[in-house]
């Protein structure tokens, strides 16, 4: 039996540890998709948007399986995650120049708030081969949007299998869950 401090402590614990691993595999998935893009077109795309579009999307999907257990969950986990990866956002385009670091944060934000609205009706899964209104479908043509590729059917799919490998590593669900039976 947890007393309700050791449960506070090990929620905190759990969600530091869900934020360092969101934040492991955005930056995972911009290698990744920057590396393999390099390989086969021969030319860079920005790992910092790659970066931040990754952030948004997987924060977006933390909310998404936060919501199916209870807003006190979402509220638990959600916000406070939106908060320090906005924060740790611009201290990293803050570190690249100093007075970009609040305006990073705000930007952070904006394409949250964006994003959300865009993938909000959006189904988890494709219904068939040609579907482009798929959660997964729908952020990589915006991603791919972000990095100026738009067009470019190799970078979408790079985006949309890193974004899909991404959500399966961080297993939100059985660790939602675990949170949820802290609270």
């Amino acid at each position: 039996m947890l007393f309700p401090f050791g449960r506070k402590a090990k929620l905190q614990k759990l969600l530091k540890e869900l934020q360092n691993d969101i934040v492991g595999e955005a930056l995972k998935f911009s290698e990744a998709v920057q590396s393999r893009h390099e390989e086969m077109l021969g030319r860079q795309v920005s790992q910092m948007v790659l970066t931040m579009g990754a952030l948004v999307f997987l924060v977006y999907v933390l909310g998404r399986y936060a919501a199916r257990y209870s807003e006190r969950l979402m509220s638990i986990t959600f916000d406070p995650t939106v908060s320090d990866i906005s924060r740790l956002f611009g201290k990293m385009i803050g570190a690249f120049k100093s007075e970009d670091a609040t305006l990073s944060e705000a930007a952070w934000l904006n394409m949250l708030n964006l994003r959300s609205a865009e993938y909000s009706e959006a189904p988890w899964a494709r219904e068939g081969a040609h579907d482009k209104s798929s959660l997964f479908t729908i952020a990589a043509c915006g991603i791919s949007a972000d990095v100026d590729q738009g067009d470019n059917p190799l970078i979408k799919t790079l985006i949309e299998n890193g974004l899909m490998n991404a959500v399966i590593n961080l297993n939100f669900g059985p660790r939602l869950k675990s949170m949820a039976e802290l609270l």
